[in-house]
């Protein structure tokens, strides 16, 4: 992990449009500024902050950190679920709240083949990432897929069953919408760590 400053950030923040000029992560901390475009105005900027940790895409297995272990596991559980098709080994990831709406969409032939087709390509996966937000906590991951660049996804999980599950209940939170954006595009600059 590293201190670092990230710069130039657009986001649309409740309607109006917002300039980050900076995200800034040190220890604990994440802390993103944000400045209104209209006034140009950066001496009052509304600053976002949560708890997380960024990796630099160095955070993989066997890390001595047991907490990080545990979620790099789980986004292994996570791939090999999703590869395998096994309706029942993805439905075990997934909180009970989001299980009914994750069985229709299993049901869907057509949306199972893709899924199982996306995540069969992925090769190896790098956590990048892991930010508290509320009871949430959002695994920024980097997969390293056969025929394409390595793509970027975000996981928002949640404690359940003594272990992390998967969750829908940010997919209507704009301020997550603009939050993990905000993150992920700019870990998205971080070099590929080398095994």
């Amino acid at each position: 992990m590293r201190t670092f400053e990230l710069a130039a950030i657009a986001c649309v923040l409740h309607g109006g449009v917002l300039l980050g000029q900076t995200i800034r992560t040190d220890g604990e901390n994440l802390v993103v500024s944000l400045y209104p475009s209209q006034t140009g105005d950066t001496g009052s900027p509304v600053r976002l902050s949560a708890k997380g940790k960024v990796f630099d895409g160095r955070a993989k297995e066997g890390t001595p950190d047991p907490d990080v272990e545990k979620k790099i596991q789980f986004i292994n559980v996570v791939v090999n679920a999703n590869r395998s098709s096994n309706e029942a080994n993805i439905l075990r990831l997934w909180s009970d709240t989001d299980q009914p709406d994750i069985r229709k969409k299993l049901a869907d032939a057509r949306l199972a083949e893709a899924n199982r087709s996306m995540y069969g390509r992925i090769q190896a996966s790098r956590l990048l990432a892991v930010i508290n937000y509320g009871p949430y906590v959002l695994l920024f991951v980097r997969h390293a897929a056969s025929g394409t660049n390595s793509f970027f996804h975000t996981y928002p999980v949640i404690g359940c069953r003594e272990g992390l599950c998967l969750t829908n209940a940010l997919r209507d939170d704009r301020v997550f919408s603009c939050w993990s954006g905000l993150i992920e595009d700019e870990l998205k600059k971080l070099p590929v760590a080398k095994e």
